[in-house]
C-alpha cells in the first residue's frame, strides 16, 4: 500500500536524525537519489532492520498515490501524491501489466510538508486538480515525479500538469506548463527535475516533441530549450561539474548526451543504450556511469574530461558493456 511504504520511508530517514537538525545540502536529501545523485548518504548510519514497530518514530497517512521519493531539508519531509477526487483509476482494457490505467475523473495533485521529528502535517497544498489527458503504467501513478529544494525553494514538478516552485512555507511563488507529454505505451512519466546555481533543468523525452529545458530557478522563464530526436524515457538529467564548467548530462535511447549549462550547447554525445532508458546517469571521481537495462543492458564509464563531440569508439568511454 502506497501510505505504508511512504511512512515506513519517513520513519528510515527520522531515525538517522540528530538533535541538532543539519542545514547544509550535504547533511540534508534534498533530491531524487540525494544530494550527490548516488544514492548515497555519506554521513548517515541508518539501521539495518525495521519493521511495523522496529525503528519507526511516527506514522502519517497519506492520501492518494505517488511513486515519487519525499526528501528531507532542515525539519521537514516533503512529498507528492496524486488524488482521485471524482472516481477511481480504471484498467485499460482486460489484458496484463501493459494494459496500465486510464484516467476516470479528476486527480488533484497535492504537497505535504511534515515535520520530521513527529509527524505533524504543517502545511499541505494543492498545486492543481485536473483530468490527466493520458493513463499510467499500473506501477506508475501521476505522481511519480521527485520534488526537489535548495533550502530556500520547493520545486513541485507533475510532468504534464506542471511544475510549481513554492517557498518553504507553502506560499506559490511561480507556475510554469511545457505542455502534454505522451509516453510509450501510456506507460507514465516520471523523470525528476535538476537544479544548480540558478537553473532548473527538465528533460523531456516522449513520443511528440522531445526537448531539454533550462529555468530560471527564480522566475520559471527560459534560460535555453534543446530539441531532441528522442523517445520516451524516465531518466532524471544528471548536473555535474567539469573543469570548472556544468554539464547537464542525459541518457537517452538514440544518444546519450552533454550540454553546457549556461548555453546549453551540445559537448558531447554517444550512442548505445537500449530503449525505455530509466536510470539516470551517476559521477565519481571524474567518471560518468550511463546505464540502461530493458531489452539487454548497458553499461559506459565515460571519461568526462576526455569527452568532447561524438566519442563513440573513443577512449572517453573508458567501460563500454553490453549485454
Amino acid at each position: 500500500m502506497r501510505v505504508l511504504r511512504v511512512v515506513c520511508i519517513f520513519g528510515l530517514l527520522i531515525s538517522c536524525a540528530v538533535a541538532d537538525i543539519p542545514t547544509t545540502a550535504g547533511a540534508n536529501w534534498p533530491a531524487w537519489r540525494g544530494p550527490l545523485g548516488t544514492g548515497v548518504a555519506r554521513d548517515a548510519s541508518p539501521p539495518t532492520s525495521w519493521s511495523e514497530t522496529e525503528n519507526i518514530l511516527w506514522k502519517v497517512p497519506v492520501p492518494g498515490r505517488g511513486n515519487s521519493s519525499p526528501i528531507v531539508w532542515g525539519d521537514r519531509v516533503y512529498v507528492t501524491t496524486a488524488i482521485s477526487t471524482t472516481a477511481p483509476p480504471a484498467p485499460r482494457g482486460v489484458g496484463g501489466r501493459r494494459d496500465g490505467l486510464v484516467p476516470a475523473g479528476k486527480v488533484k495533485h497535492d504537497i505535504f510538508a511534515i515535520n520530521r521529528m513527529n509527524g505533524d502535517v504543517v502545511w499541505r497544498k494543492t498545486a492543481i486538480e485536473t483530468t490527466p489527458h493520458e493513463g499510467t503504467h499500473p506501477d506508475g501513478t501521476w505522481a511519480s515525479n521527485s520534488p526537489i529544494t535548495d533550502g530556500e525553494r520547493l520545486y513541485v514538478f507533475f510532468g504534464s500538469r506542471g511544475i510549481f516552485c513554492y517557498n518553504l512555507d507553502g506560499e506559490l511563488l511561480w507556475s510554469k506548463d511545457l505542455g502534454d507529454q505522451k509516453t510509450r505505451n501510456g506507460f507514465g512519466e516520471g523523470s525528476s527535475p535538476a537544479l544548480y546555481d540558478d537553473y532548473l533543468v527538465l528533460n523531456w523525452d516522449h513520443e511528440g516533441d522531445s526537448f531539454v529545458v533550462a529555468l530560471d530557478k527564480h522566475s520559471g522563464k527560459e534560460r535555453w530549450r534543446r530539441a531532441r530526436e528522442e523517445r520516451t524515457a524516465w531518466s532524471t538529467p544528471l548536473i555535474a561539474e567539469v573543469n570548472g564548467k556544468a554539464q547537464v548530462i542525459t541518457t537517452a535511447t538514440n544518444l546519450s548526451r552533454a550540454y553546457d549549462l549556461e548555453s546549453g550547447k551540445d559537448i558531447w554525445e554517444s550512442a548505445g543504450m537500449t530503449v525505455n532508458v530509466i536510470p539516470s546517469p551517476i559521477y565519481a571521481n571524474g567518471m560518468v556511469y550511463l546505464i540502461s537495462g530493458f531489452r539487454g543492458a548497458v553499461l559506459q564509464a565515460v571519461d568526462v574530461e576526455k569527452a568532447i563531440g561524438d566519442i563513440g569508439g573513443t577512449d572517453a568511454i573508458v567501460c563500454p558493456l553490453r549485454s
